[in-house]
């Protein structure tokens, strides 16, 4: 039986014929094997020998590192919640009592605080405070290399210069910051 092109393709004569070739074809042909096959990737394979892979394993980054990060500005402030924002107003991380979308809203808005006090004296340092849901928010923007952050702590009270000075020595030093 050879293959003829005028022969339409509704033609069901002519697929049982094909399907029925290609059932009883013998051991000597391409048989594809059903079961899936799996290839391990091993990036070992492709990596100089001196290279160590768990170096970079041990190390946190990305939500971990933030996460890791605001939660040492909890114990710090002894705060109820933290957040950082990054310059575009996108929530970085957020731990405690808010969630990421409260935290997106009230950061917004905090951010524009800021933006206002960095207009009535530029130059300086800026921390906002607003008493916020019977709790108090404070607000500090951070230079982070070329990056302004901004961090929302919620606590009892505002936070005094000396816990400011220590989240941002904190996030400064921080190994989150570039990865």
């Amino acid at each position: 039986m050879s293959y003829d092109p005028s022969v339409p393709s509704s033609d069901l004569e002519f697929a049982v014929q094909l399907s029925r070739r290609l059932r009883e074809a013998g051991p000597n042909s391409l048989r594809l094997d059903p079961r899936p096959r799996y290839v391990r990737f091993d990036v070992r394979r492709f990596l100089p020998g001196s290279v160590d892979l768990t170096q970079r394993r041990n190390r946190t980054f990305g939500a971990d590192a933030w996460n890791q990060l605001l939660d040492g500005c909890l114990g710090i402030a002894q705060a109820d919640s933290a957040f950082l924002m990054e310059p575009q107003g996108l929530v970085v991380a957020a731990r405690g009592r808010l969630s990421a979308d409260v935290a997106e809203g009230i950061g917004g808005r905090l951010m524009l605080a800021l933006d206002q006090a960095a207009q009535m004296s530029p130059g300086r340092s800026h921390t906002v405070c607003v008493e916020f849901d019977g709790r108090w928010l404070t607000g500090v923007r951070l230079a982070v290399g070329d990056t302004q952050l901004t961090l929302g702590v919620t606590a009892e009270q505002p936070l005094p210069r000396d816990i400011r000075e220590a989240l941002e020595e904190l996030i400064a030093a921080t190994s989150a910051v570039g990865d």
